[in-house]
């Protein structure tokens, strides 16, 4: 593949790389993500994946293809959020804390809240 751009990615600023890493040690979210139409998405080849040998060691480098091929770059790109329906949690129990990077809604009663504990709009 030839001809990629800074337009290809959701961001290569420094400041988004300065960002803090997330739970598993992973890049910012922003940094080096492809953009959705980014013309090295499916671009990548299967005979440059991470030999199973070395998967059993290190079962982190395993990639997941969400595409018809594999992704150039260091993340596949995913074009629909994991959603989560509901959490059921015994009323005895303990506050929790929800550690994700983004799109996560909490709800509590009739009212809506993101990881940071602000209240949303109603989804209705």
């Amino acid at each position: 593949m030839t001809g990629a751009t800074k337009d290809d990615f959701v961001s290569l600023d420094e400041d988004d790389a300065l960002m803090p890493r997330s739970i598993d040690g992973s890049l910012p979210r922003r940094f080096g993500r492809l953009a959705k139409d980014s013309k090295m998405i499916d671009a990548g080849s299967a005979e440059h994946d991470i030999p199973e040998s070395l998967l059993t060691d290190f079962p982190f480098l395993k990639r997941t293809i969400t595409g018809s091929s594999r992704d150039l770059g260091p993340y596949e790109r995913k074009d629909t959020p994991t959603a989560i329906n509901s959490i059921d949690v015994s009323k005895n129990a303990s506050p929790c804390k929800i550690i994700n990077s983004h799109g996560i809604l909490i709800r509590h009663g009739n009212a809506y809240y993101n990881v940071f504990g602000m209240k949303m709009k109603n989804k209705e």
